[in-house]
């Protein structure tokens, strides 16, 4: 890895600076044995407003991270600081790509609430 590559610990540290952060570890661990009679989504799918799951990932990034993940633990008999420090790469990688994805749909739906907001008061005082 390259000193200009981002790894979990950088992510790690750039969350325990951002006052915003919510830690939900502890609501996981108490929902974790509650059976809410629903299917557990995939950890590669969420559903979407509708319900329907969608992949996290396009297909042709999915292939890609599973590739080099396979390719990692390949190595990782030969060559385990380096294989480590592969995945410590591809986990940041990854999380980094998660995150953009979740904020362009958080601004997605922010921009339809701004919308159907704005267009209630509207057509409420039309009437």
């Amino acid at each position: 890895m390259g000193e200009s590559d981002v790894t979990t610990r950088d992510l790690a540290r750039a969350r325990d600076d951002d006052p915003d952060f919510v830690d939900e570890s502890e609501d996981r661990e108490q929902t974790k044995g509650e059976d809410s009679g629903q299917p557990a989504a995939s950890a590669s799918t969420v559903a979407d407003a509708g319900g329907e799951k969608e992949p996290l990932l396009p297909g042709d990034q999915t292939e890609r991270y599973t590739s080099r993940w396979q390719g990692i633990q390949a190595r990782f008999v030969d060559q385990p600081r380096q294989a480590v420090e592969h995945a410590d790469g591809l986990v940041a990688d990854l999380m980094q790509r998660l995150a953009a994805g979740f904020s362009e749909e958080r601004e997605k739906l922010e921009s339809r609430g701004t919308a159907a907001t704005t267009s209630r008061p509207k057509t409420c005082a039309s009437r």
